[in-house]
C-alpha cells in the first residue's frame, strides 16, 4: 500500500490491511499518527485465520481498494475479486465495497453466491467513472476538468 493513498482513507474507520511485507518508515511513521484509528495487521486476506483475527465478522463494511498504479489492470481486478470470494467465504453477510479498474470485470462479481446489491455490496469502478465524467462534460463544459482538480491529490515537498 501506498504512503499517499493510505494518508486520505484515514478519517472515520479503523482500517485493517494486509501486506506481505512491512510498512515502510514513512507509512509506519503515518500510522502511529494516527494509532487511535488505525489497527494494522499483517496477513493474507485469502486466510480464513488471519480474516478472524482482524475480526471481519464483526466489520460494518470491507473495502478492497485496488492499485491504480499497477500495470495489468485486469490481473489487478482478477486478483481483487478473489479477495472479495474469500471475505464472503468466510462471512457471507459482510457489506463488500470493491475498487475495479475495468468494467468489464464487474461480470465476475455476479458469480459470487453471496454477492447482493441489496445488502449494499457495491462497485466503483476507476474507468466507468472517467468516461462519465467525460459524458457529463458533454453536458456542462469544464466538468471533467472541474472533477479531476477535486480528486487529484498530489503532496509537494516544500
Amino acid at each position: 500500500m501506498r504512503t499517499d493513498a493510505t494518508r486520505y482513507r484515514l478519517r472515520p474507520f479503523p482500517m485493517y490491511d494486509h501486506l506481505r511485507k512491512p510498512p515502510d518508515l514513512e507509512l509506519e511513521g503515518l500510522f502511529k499518527r494516527h494509532f487511535t484509528t488505525v489497527e494494522f495487521f499483517q496477513g493474507t486476506i485469502m486466510s480464513p485465520i488471519d480474516l478472524q483475527r482482524v475480526k471481519v465478522h464483526e466489520a460494518d463494511a470491507c473495502l478492497v481498494l485496488a492499485n491504480k498504479y499497477c500495470q495489468d489492470p485486469d490481473a489487478e481486478d482478477a486478483a481483487n475479486i478473489m479477495r472479495v470470494i474469500s471475505i464472503k467465504n468466510y462471512s457471507d453477510d459482510i457489506r463488500v465495497i470493491i475498487q475495479l479498474m475495468q468494467y468489464h470485470n464487474k461480470a465476475y462479481l455476479l458469480n459470487i453466491p453471496s454477492w447482493d446489491w441489496k445488502q449494499g455490496d457495491d462497485v466503483i469502478c476507476l474507468a466507468e467513472l472517467k468516461l462519465g465524467f467525460i459524458a457529463q462534460s458533454c453536458l456542462a463544459p469544464g466538468f471533467s476538468t472541474m472533477m479531476a482538480n477535486l480528486f487529484a491529490m498530489r503532496s509537494f515537498k516544500t
